[in-house]
């Protein structure tokens, strides 16, 4: 029997059908030829878990001849089943259907599948959940022909269910948007499932990708309608244990990459397990920050949002891209976002602010030592200062243009002795109020507290975004953003071509070589400095060395790996 790991079978219907027909596939590779008396079977297998029992699904090999006939007695052994994942995988990444347009095809899966599934048999799903299984979910690993499992005699404990939160958001999403009476399609492909939505009658159509590199940085999912005009949508499925407990403190860089992605004009949304669990039962829950009476009050000033606007605060994320789909009013999201912190101006402390004062900086020196800023000798202007714990909103009254405008930052402590008990709350507060006042037109930032110490935040507010190219893919956008003069155009000239992959930007490989530009999975890679030592390095490492040239990126692209 074959326990499938959570993260393989959640939310995604080729999984199971996919693999049975792998294991069959490595049996016959195994053996020389598949007996017609050993069957797949998909079946749930009873587990232990922290609050009563479960269930997990799993393939089960058995032979259907009374008393069996010795041909599945060998795979008792951990070896013997690496080995015959292990051909199944080889033949999978190597079949010639990868660059054919189907699921699967007769040299792979198709000979193993049942005549009932033959439409949820994937090369690509069960070749990526095979290397999953293999490399115990390494990403941009391949498994080789000896196993490197660790054997133990004692039973895992149960899954954290935090650490499946992609697989679970993906459910969970697809699940609301069939009550909505959205037509799905999915489509397997090498980093997950791609969703097409519609709506009958509606015009705009919808994909759900995930794991889309954008400059630099990989947001779990990529929601982009078939509107350009509209701006993507970058979703980050965020574990507490896995991003901010002093094991796995990612909060400065999870920061620094949504920078990113808001820079290129990218909505940036953070759903985190507790988001996800509200979505489910569709509950309401007003944050402690939230006022009706001064909501109903800037509702009365400007027409340019709503209660529909309003009540997504309230619902959170996944209502949030619900309603973007279905109507996706940016407008409306950035004129609430504008005004968003007069919230914390009745609950927050008044203080006195100089103009010119860095809003960051005195953000960080009041949250870590609260009172400060009080001080009679700085000029007096509008500013407030909001908490709760360990996060903080510091917003200003500037005038823009002979306008009201308001400064506004939003700073979490990410300091390790700060990572403790009642942090967690702190951090969902910052990621939440991230979801919304990232939405702003009026300077922002939202950073963490231990950038600001290093000095590693940029002076322009993230809001002031660079120039757009007219016609660019949002996922090159992002990177002639933040591309150097030398770099911008080539990667334009390469993004007019439409057949170019997205590169990476400032790539490193694992011993530390600088890139300019780098495709990893293809190991191609463009040094504008022309560095004969970094080339040297890279050459004897597996990589091809291209000139910075279109045509000559574009043909080793193309071409065979060397």
């Amino acid at each position: 029997m074959l326990r499938l790991p959570l993260s393989v079978t959640l939310g995604d219907r080729f999984a199971l059908p996919s693999l049975a027909a792998a294991v069959s596939l490595g049996l016959q590779e195994q053996i020389g030829g598949l007996p017609d008396h050993i069957e797949v079977a998909q079946i749930n297998v009873p587990v232990a878990a922290d609050h009563g029992a479960a269930t997990v699904e799993a393939l089960l090999l058995h032979d259907v001849v009374p008393g069996g006939t010795g041909y599945l007695a060998e795979l008792a052994s951990p070896e013997r089943v690496w080995d015959l994942l292990y051909r199944a995988w080889q033949r999978l990444a190597t079949c010639a259907c990868v660059d054919e347009p189907r699921l699967a095809c007769h040299r792979c899966l198709l000979p193993f599948a049942s005549p009932w599934q033959l439409d949820l048999v994937s090369r690509a799903a069960a070749e990526r959940h095979l290397r999953e299984i293999l490399t115990a979910g390494l990403r941009n690993a391949d498994p080789g022909p000896d196993m490197t499992w660790s054997v133990t005699e004692i039973e895992p404990t149960a899954q954290d269910a935090e650490s499946h939160l992609e697989q679970r958001f993906r459910k969970l999403f697809t699940d609301r948007l069939v009550d909505l009476g959205a037509t799905l399609k999915e489509t397997p492909g090498p980093w997950g499932n791609t969703l097409s939505i519609s709506f009958p009658g509606a015009t705009r159509q919808w994909t759900l990708e995930p794991q889309v590199m954008m400059g630099g940085v990989r947001p779990d999912f990529v929601l982009r309608s078939s509107q350009h005009n509209l701006p993507v949508v970058a979703i980050f499925t965020d574990g507490w244990k896995y991003h901010a407990v002093p094991a796995h403190n990612r909060i400065a860089d999870d920061a620094q990459k949504r920078r990113t992605l808001r820079s290129g004009g990218a909505i940036v949304l953070a759903v985190t397990w507790r988001d996800l669990e509200q979505a489910q039962t569709r509950a309401t829950a007003s944050p402690s920050w939230f006022d009706p009476q001064v909501v109903a009050m800037l509702m009365q000033q400007s027409a340019d949002f709503g209660p529909d606007h309003v009540e997504l605060i309230q619902r959170g994320p996944i209502d949030f891209l619900l309603g973007w789909i279905q109507k996706p009013d940016l407008a409306g999201h950035e004129a609430l976002a504008n005004q968003l912190p007069w919230l914390f101006s009745r609950g927050g402390t008044v203080l006195s602010l100089d103009p010119t004062e860095d809003l960051p900086g005195a953000a960080a020196e009041q949250l870590m030592d609260p009172g400060s800023l009080a001080s009679p000798a700085r000029a007096v202007t509008n500013a407030w200062w909001w908490t709760a714990g360990d996060v903080g909103v510091l917003t200003r009254g500037v005038p823009v243009a002979g306008q009201p405008s308001l400064e506004t930052v939003l700073l979490v402590d990410d300091r390790p002795e700060r990572l403790v008990d009642g942090h967690r709350e702190a951090w969902e507060e910052w990621l939440r109020l991230a979801n919304i006042v990232g939405l702003r037109t009026q300077p922002t930032q939202i950073v963490a507290l231990s950038e600001l110490l290093a000095g590693t935040v940029p002076a322009t507010p993230e809001t002031v975004p660079g120039a757009l190219v007219a016609g660019l893919p949002p996922a090159w956008q992002v990177l002639v953003d933040l591309a150097s003069d030398a770099e911008r155009q080539l990667l334009v000239d390469l993004a007019e071509r439409g057949s170019v992959p997205v590169p990476e930007l400032g790539f490193e490989t694992v011993d530390g070589t600088p890139i300019d530009l780098a495709w990893p999975e293809l190991r191609v890679a463009v040094d504008l400095d022309g560095d004969e030592a970094t080339r040297q390095e890279l050459v004897a490492a597996g990589w091809r060395w291209v000139a910075a040239d279109p045509d000559a990126i574009a043909a080793a692209l193309d071409g065979p790996m060397s």
